[in-house]
């Protein structure tokens, strides 16, 4: 038995509510944070990146930290990572280059929100 029905992951039973589709996404928010910058994030930086109101953002983010973990994810998802293969201690060298130019990339995402 599935919770969700065939449309979009809603519960299934559950009929689309009435109104304006969204006009921002999860995807769009951290687009939006990693562009305006891990430091400088804030709703209403977030908002008026994306021409919106800041709470169209408090909807899909309830704080701060979660408006960073949606950059992050945006940020982390467009880097290729290294396999899993080979000696553990090859293994380790490579995730740790490609994490030092993941975060190389934006920087502030490493103390985003936290004095370094």
């Amino acid at each position: 038995m599935s919770l969700t029905s065939e449309s979009g992951g809603r519960a299934a039973g559950r009929a689309r509510r009435p109104g304006r589709p969204p006009t921002i996404d999860a995807a769009a928010i951290g687009g939006a944070v990693v562009t305006v910058g891990f430091r400088e994030v804030t709703f209403a930086a977030v908002a008026d990146r994306l021409g919106v109101g800041q709470a169209t953002v408090y909807r899909h983010a309830a704080n701060r930290d979660e408006l960073v973990r949606l950059g992050l994810e945006e940020a982390v998802s467009g880097f290729a990572w290294p396999d899993l293969t080979g000696r553990w201690d090859s293994l380790l060298r490579r995730w740790a280059v490609a994490s030092w130019r993941a975060w190389e990339k934006h920087p502030g995402a490493v103390f985003a929100g936290r004095a370094p």
